[in-house]
């Protein structure tokens, strides 16, 4: 995965008619709003304080929809930190709408609403299908002669799917299970 940075935009030059900016490194908070203030220090406006996020470089550049313009330091932080460690499967966990009020992801949440990555909703009713017929035969699995008749896709379609949530992103399909990990008034 590229490096992924943001390149911030100082608002008091761009509102007397001059652009200017910096990229700014995904690392620490800390680190990151020391060199926001030496970008800031820089400028040729001596009241240069304010700035605005106007574009992303790198893997991050995926979450800038769900990021916005002054996203929250660390909010970046650990957003790209859950990108590097998940890849795609986080990127759609964004856009799932499960996400709390103030946006800050927790990895337990994560984990517990993931089910896996798919090519094809038949690949995931049919492990879905293996999961329900384990637990009700003991342990046993789903006999080939299943594959011939059962349409794994429209099981995955009538009996899981209306409890969780589809995303399609990137040519792949994401599943991820309503979780009980934030209270509703957290939504």
């Amino acid at each position: 995965m590229s490096e992924s940075e943001f390149h911030i935009r100082c608002t008091t030059a761009y509102e007397n008619h001059y652009l200017y900016g910096g990229w700014v490194a995904i690392s620490d908070p800390g680190e990151m709003a020391e060199e926001i203030e030496k970008i800031l220090n820089r400028c040729p406006h001596d009241d240069g304080e304010d700035y605005v996020i106007d574009n992303y470089r790198g893997e991050i550049l995926h979450l800038a929809l769900n990021l916005g313009r002054n996203p929250d330091l660390e909010k970046l932080y650990i957003w790209n930190s859950m990108l590097r460690r998940h890849g795609d499967a986080f990127v759609a966990y964004t856009y799932c709408g499960f996400l709390p009020k103030d946006y800050r992801v927790h990895e337990k949440d994560f984990n517990e609403r993931f089910m896996g990555e798919y090519e094809t909703r038949r690949d995931f009713g049919r492990e879905m299908f293996g999961t329900f017929y384990r637990e009700t035969f003991g342990g046993n699995d789903v006999p080939d002669l299943f594959d011939r008749y059962m349409d794994y896709e429209q099981y995955a379609k009538n009996e899981v799917i209306p409890d969780i949530d589809e995303i399609r992103y990137n040519g792949k399909l994401f599943y991820f299970e309503e979780s009980d990990y934030f209270d509703e008034s957290d939504i």
